[in-house]
């Protein structure tokens, strides 16, 4: 049987289910920024591992 609405009991199940749903969430965005960091992570350390001669040929151009 659930408490009455308003009474303290109902009060604290209200705040332990939403504390619940607050940790899913976080939860939730912390394995999605994970994997967002861990593939961004590979991809630059292959663009920095590459090949290094290349030039922007926009930058190697001289003023004027």
């Amino acid at each position: 049987m659930h408490p009455p609405v308003g009474s303290a009991d109902w009060i604290q199940n209200e705040r332990d289910q939403a504390a619940t749903f607050i940790d899913q969430e976080v939860e939730e965005f912390s394995y999605s920024a994970r994997n967002e960091l861990e593939w961004l992570n590979e991809h630059m350390a292959e663009i920095f591992s590459r090949d290094q001669r290349y030039v922007d040929p926009d930058r190697s151009q001289t003023c004027g």
